[in-house]
């Protein structure tokens, strides 16, 4: 069993997802509660003293970026309906058969 199928039999199980998230979450808070008792001693800019601003200011700003993302993809003309290829154009295309031309009936040249 090769190791993405490994990852894929383990991801796929909703109990081990549950705890995933949780120990994830459970480092989320952590991290922000750290950062309450990490000593900032030359701090260069005021928001550089504010605990967890950081945190807060990268959540956020990723929350922006989707929503940006996705109003720019839905109104900006981006996203196309799924069957939006398969549907014709409107316009009516007929082939019409082609029929080899004599060329001694057309006038050219023909070579022996």
């Amino acid at each position: 069993m090769s190791y993405g199928k490994k990852l894929e039999a383990v991801l796929e199980n909703p109990q081990r997802m549950k705890t995933i998230k949780r120990v994830f979450y459970a480092l989320l808070a952590l991290l922000v509660v750290g950062d309450f008792f990490i000593p900032r001693a030359h701090p260069h800019f005021l928001w550089d003293k504010i605990p967890t601003f950081s945190s807060v200011y990268g959540f956020l700003s990723c929350v922006v970026i989707i929503i940006v993302s996705k109003f720019i993809g839905h109104s900006g003309g981006l996203m196309v309906r799924e069957n939006y290829y398969d549907e014709p154009s409107g316009e009516t295309f007929v082939e019409t058969p082609v029929t080899p031309k004599d060329p001694d009936t057309e006038g050219g040249h023909s070579h022996p």
